[in-house]
């Protein structure tokens, strides 16, 4: 998602090997640019919650506690 903009430069430089160069942007409306930061952690922390929510719900972290069937390692793989 980083790259999205420069994906045709990439591939002139890496596949077609012709040389280029980057020019710098600035962002235009410098007002929009903290509620735009907002956003995009907000989704971020909002992800990982809802990512992580069921492990700690459940107090299952890492699968030691999880119903087994009757004979669960009853047999072993040689």
């Amino acid at each position: 998602f980083t790259l999205k903009n420069e994906w045709v430069i990439l591939y002139q430089f890496l596949i077609v090997k012709k040389e280029k160069r980057l020019t710098d942007e600035t962002i235009s409306n410098s007002k929009l640019q903290p509620i735009w930061g907002f956003f995009k952690t907000a989704f971020l922390g909002l992800s990982l919650v809802m990512i992580l929510f069921p492990y700690v719900y459940s107090g299952n972290y890492n699968d030691d506690t999880a119903a087994r069937p009757f004979i669960h390692g009853a047999f072993k793989n040689i």
